[in-house]
Protein backbone atom coordinates (compact mmCIF):
# COMPACT_ATOMS: atom_id res chain seq x y z
CA UNK A 1 0.00 0.00 0.00
CA UNK A 2 1.67 3.13 -0.81
CA UNK A 3 0.06 6.80 0.63
CA UNK A 4 1.27 10.29 -0.80
CA UNK A 5 1.46 13.28 1.24
CA UNK A 6 1.55 16.13 -1.11
CA UNK A 7 4.43 19.08 0.09
CA UNK A 8 1.99 22.20 0.29
CA UNK A 9 2.49 24.84 2.11
CA UNK A 10 -0.39 23.93 4.59
CA UNK A 11 1.83 20.38 5.67
CA UNK A 12 5.72 22.30 6.08
CA UNK A 13 6.74 23.05 9.33
CA UNK A 14 8.47 26.70 9.95
CA UNK A 15 11.13 25.67 8.15
CA UNK A 16 9.48 24.57 4.76
CA UNK A 17 9.76 20.46 5.53
CA UNK A 18 6.83 18.71 5.67
CA UNK A 19 5.28 18.47 8.85
CA UNK A 20 6.22 15.24 10.74
CA UNK A 21 3.17 14.65 11.80
CA UNK A 22 1.49 15.03 8.42
CA UNK A 23 4.17 11.67 7.42
CA UNK A 24 3.17 10.12 10.61
CA UNK A 25 -0.16 9.88 9.77
CA UNK A 26 0.20 9.13 6.34
CA UNK A 27 1.96 5.89 7.56
CA UNK A 28 -0.34 4.70 9.62
CA UNK A 29 -3.11 4.97 6.99
CA UNK A 30 -0.71 3.42 4.65
CA UNK A 31 0.03 0.35 7.23
CA UNK A 32 -4.03 0.59 8.54
CA UNK A 33 -4.82 0.14 4.69
CA UNK A 34 -2.46 -3.00 3.99
CA UNK A 35 -3.54 -4.90 7.03
CA UNK A 36 -7.54 -4.18 6.61
CA UNK A 37 -6.83 -5.19 2.50
CA UNK A 38 -4.59 -8.62 3.38
CA UNK A 39 -7.41 -11.17 2.39
CA UNK A 40 -6.59 -13.50 5.64
CA UNK A 41 -6.48 -10.42 7.80
CA UNK A 42 -9.68 -8.75 6.34
CA UNK A 43 -11.90 -11.35 7.97
CA UNK A 44 -10.43 -10.89 11.15
CA UNK A 45 -10.66 -7.48 14.14
CA UNK A 46 -7.74 -5.44 14.22
CA UNK A 47 -7.11 -2.21 16.22
CA UNK A 48 -4.11 0.00 15.57
CA UNK A 49 -2.60 0.09 19.10
CA UNK A 50 0.54 2.02 18.84
CA UNK A 51 2.53 3.50 16.32
CA UNK A 52 6.69 4.65 16.95
CA UNK A 53 8.94 5.95 14.32
CA UNK A 54 12.08 6.98 13.50
CA UNK A 55 13.09 10.49 11.21
CA UNK A 56 15.87 10.60 9.32
CA UNK A 57 15.70 13.33 7.15
CA UNK A 58 13.49 16.28 6.19
CA UNK A 59 11.17 15.76 3.58
CA UNK A 60 11.07 19.09 1.55
CA UNK A 61 9.37 16.96 -1.36
CA UNK A 62 6.55 14.78 -1.57
CA UNK A 63 6.41 11.46 0.18
CA UNK A 64 5.31 8.78 0.09
CA UNK A 65 4.74 5.99 2.84
CA UNK A 66 5.18 2.57 1.55
CA UNK A 67 3.54 -0.51 3.67
CA UNK A 68 2.98 -4.60 2.81
CA UNK A 69 1.89 -7.08 4.73
CA UNK A 70 3.06 -10.71 3.72
CA UNK A 71 1.64 -13.63 3.92
CA UNK A 72 3.94 -14.99 6.03
CA UNK A 73 3.04 -12.34 8.57
CA UNK A 74 -1.14 -13.04 8.12
CA UNK A 75 0.10 -16.99 8.33
CA UNK A 76 1.74 -16.16 11.52
CA UNK A 77 -1.25 -14.34 13.29
CA UNK A 78 -4.17 -16.93 12.36
CA UNK A 79 -1.75 -19.56 13.88
CA UNK A 80 -0.89 -17.44 16.84
CA UNK A 81 -4.98 -16.91 17.58
CA UNK A 82 -5.04 -20.51 17.09
CA UNK A 83 -3.37 -20.54 20.59
CA UNK A 84 -4.42 -17.61 22.18
CA UNK A 85 -7.31 -14.96 22.28
CA UNK A 86 -5.38 -12.22 20.19
CA UNK A 87 -2.55 -11.81 18.12
CA UNK A 88 0.45 -8.77 17.95
CA UNK A 89 0.92 -7.76 14.16
CA UNK A 90 3.96 -5.36 13.60
CA UNK A 91 3.87 -3.45 10.03
CA UNK A 92 7.16 -1.54 9.12
CA UNK A 93 6.17 1.73 6.95
CA UNK A 94 9.16 3.19 5.30
CA UNK A 95 8.50 6.95 4.08
CA UNK A 96 10.52 8.12 0.87
CA UNK A 97 10.78 11.13 -0.50
CA UNK A 98 10.31 12.31 -4.27
CA UNK A 99 13.45 11.75 -4.89
CA UNK A 100 13.61 7.81 -3.50
CA UNK A 101 15.56 8.99 -0.30
CA UNK A 102 14.11 7.47 2.60
CA UNK A 103 13.09 10.11 5.50
CA UNK A 104 11.68 8.20 8.04
CA UNK A 105 10.55 4.59 9.00
CA UNK A 106 7.36 3.68 11.15
CA UNK A 107 6.22 0.57 12.61
CA UNK A 108 2.64 0.23 13.28
CA UNK A 109 1.57 -2.48 15.96
CA UNK A 110 -2.16 -3.84 15.60
CA UNK A 111 -3.94 -5.93 17.78
CA UNK A 112 -5.72 -8.70 15.79
CA UNK A 113 -8.65 -10.98 17.50
CA UNK A 114 -11.30 -13.39 15.65
CA UNK A 115 -14.33 -10.91 15.25
CA UNK A 116 -17.47 -11.91 17.46
CA UNK A 117 -20.62 -12.87 16.55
Amino acid sequence: MIVRVPRRLELTNIDGALHGAAVSAACEIAASVAVGTEPTLARLATTLRSTRGAYQFAARTDVTCHATVSAEQASAVVRALGVEERAVLEVVVRALDGHGTEVSTFTAAFVVRARRG
